[in-house]
């Protein structure tokens, strides 16, 4: 991930003191990335409304996680309120099925969370939908741009340390148990296994630049 959190931070151009909030960050990764740039980051769960007042961040970024939260149209809505006049709103997602070799694992994981209707990791992947979904809050978008990410790790329980530990993984262990979303993991992955024992997936994510 840390190729997409790089490309976006450099599309933000973020200068010492600028203040970022990052809605539904995970592990914080991307917050690291964003203070070792100078910028004042911080993260919120995802939940409108904001606790901040309004035009109080110079960017805004949901990165794979908007879409997952209770009203996202609320939540975008937030995000304009709370970001200054002119600034940018980033919204991040899978690329296309095709495009990700993870594909097999997210669709493994998500069958274990099928009976709690768990979203859909590609459900804005096609063209045009991640502008859609901004535009339901009255949002304006650039371009979409896709961001090359590949996932390695050096034998199995590094694999099963990380994609254990993601939102989705989480979900379907409360839902099924651990033993059988390490099981899942491990059958889906198992064609991207290198010839040294480890693991080399190549996804693409993608991205877009809003507006209020």
């Amino acid at each position: 991930m840390v190729a997409l959190y790089e490309a976006v931070l450099d599309e933000l151009e973020l200068r010492e003191g600028d203040r970022l909030l990052d809605i539904g960050g995970g592990a914080g990764l991307f917050l690291r990335l964003a203070r070792q740039r100078g910028a004042t980051a911080v993260g919120d769960d995802g939940t409108a409304p904001l606790p901040f007042p309004g035009e109080s961040f110079d960017a805004v970024t949901g990165l794979d996680a908007l879409q997952s939260v209770p009203d996202p149209a609320a939540e975008l809505r937030e995000a304009g309120r709370v970001l200054r006049s002119g600034a940018s709103i980033v919204l991040a997602t899978w690329g296309r099925p095709d495009q990700c070799e993870a594909t097999a694992y997210l669709r493994a994981a998500g069958a274990l969370v099928a009976p709690l209707d768990g979203p859909d990791p590609f459900a804005l992947a096609a063209p045009g939908a991640l502008a859609a979904f901004a535009a339901r809050a009255g949002l304006t978008a650039s371009a979409r741009r896709d961001v090359p990410c590949v996932w390695t790790f050096p034998d199995e329980p590094a694999l099963l340390r990380g994609l254990t530990s993601t939102r989705l993984a989480l979900a379907a262990a409360d839902a099924a148990g651990e033993d059988a979303v390490r099981h899942a993991i491990r059958d889906a992955v198992a064609p991207f296994r290198t010839s040294d024992g480890g693991y080399r997936l190549e996804n693409v994510f993608t991205y877009i630049i809003a507006h209020a």
